[in-house]
């Protein structure tokens, strides 16, 4: 007899009456016994929920009420769509009920580059990463400082894997013609600009993004992995190759990864705040998780599903970083949380910037911040 069996025949005896009741226990050691896998599901909760409180049902299979006539009120809340808008883990079939967008051909005339060359391209066939930094055509002093940092052509082809870098933005102000000439020039110079076919404005970052991962799924499907950033972050990429390397070793990660540093929040109401957005936008309270500023890491099959969800779903205008979670709760793929990706500045001494579990810190608009980073990044009589 197999030893967890005759565990069980010993346990689970009249002669020890106080164990029987645990019929659960006896199915896990039967499917020990059995050989078969346990599958763990948050879904199957033993956590209890409130009184009137049906919103962590939105979730989950079961939970516990302490009050069995409280099950009815319940039952109620879980079937009143105007109820389960306002709970904190958002049911989106309710918020969008009724609202899906056509985005195909809009996204077909702006997500297109208005500049084309053969140097902007992902030609390498082992290529692991593409990084693609958001930025605003004005900002030239922020993506210099990028391209004299962390992500400068020596320091890049230092890394373990091939990693590319190209900078995301939109048209400049036809009224600056003057701009429009620097940035020719920058482009002539760096050929690492991604030009949209829309202004560069607040209110079309969400445009932005999608044209980004629309240029990554066109042309540079053949990396593993698309790294999201800001003009004003710093990320030790190498430890950010590391990290992704030590997760495909563990069979994770190469596949349905959104990895990054998980926010939640409410939505903003305020219509005099640039962040404000309409409830015609969004009519749920709460946003759904997702990854907060400075960047964030997707698995290469991702790209593609988030851009075809996108085509449906009715857009946030100047929320991207809310609606790739909108998106990524919709296709039902949960953020991988790490606390190496900083949205805020963290330590900044050598051994800090070079220990394995940081990834990205978002230095806020500060270049002198950053270009020290730098320096004690790259220091040479700092032993860690």
């Amino acid at each position: 007899m197999p030893f967890a069996l005759a565990v069980k025949h010993y346990k689970y005896t009249w002669s020890t009456p106080a164990l029987v009741p645990f019929a659960d226990a006896l199915i896990g050691l039967s499917a020990e016994a059995y050989g078969w896998k346990v599958k763990h599901s948050h879904a199957f909760s033993l956590e209890h929920i409130g009184p009137n409180d049906a919103c962590p049902l939105s979730s989950r299979f079961t939970a516990i009420s302490p009050i069995f006539y409280n099950i009815p009120t319940i039952w109620q809340q879980l079937h009143d769509r105007m109820y389960m808008k306002e709970c904190d883990n958002p049911d989106l079939d309710v918020i969008y009920a009724g609202k899906v967008a056509d985005n195909a051909r809009y996204f077909k005339t702006v997500l297109k580059t208005v500049r084309e060359s053969s140097e902007v391209s992902c030609v390498e066939q082992d290529l692991f990463m593409i990084v693609l930094i958001s930025s605003h055509p004005a900002r030239k002093h922020s993506r210099d400082t990028i391209r004299g940092t962390w992500a400068n052509k020596d320091f890049l082809g230092s890394l373990s894997k091939k990693v590319k870098v190209f900078f995301l933005i939109g048209q400049p102000d036809p009224l600056n013609p003057a701009l429009r000439l620097t940035l020719d020039e920058e482009h002539d110079q760096n050929r690492d600009l991604l030009e949209g076919n829309f202004l560069d404005t607040f209110k079309n970052l969400t445009l932005k993004h999608m044209f980004g991962l629309t240029w990554t799924a066109d042309h540079c499907s053949n990396a593993k992995y698309f790294l999201k950033g800001d003009d004003d972050v710093f990320a030790n990429l190498e430890n950010i190759i590391n990290l992704l390397q030590e997760m495909n070793s563990h069979g994770r990660g190469l596949r349905e990864l959104y990895l990054g540093d998980g926010g939640r929040e409410y939505r903003n109401r305020d219509q005099n705040s640039k962040y404000h957005v309409s409830s015609e936008e969004y009519s749920g309270r709460v946003f759904p998780q997702y990854c907060v500023g400075g960047g964030y890491v997707l698995s290469m099959d991702l790209v593609v599903r988030v851009l075809q969800e996108a085509l449906r779903t009715p857009m946030l205008s100047s929320r991207d970083d809310v609606f790739v979670g909108i998106l990524m709760k919709k296709i039902q793929v949960p953020l991988v949380y790490n606390e190496g990706f900083l949205y805020t500045m963290g330590p900044t001494d050598t051994c800090s910037l070079r220990d394995k579990s940081f990834m990205v810190m978002h230095v806020h608009d500060n270049v002198e911040a950053l270009l020290k980073i730098w320096r004690n990044f790259m220091k040479t009589d700092v032993q860690c």
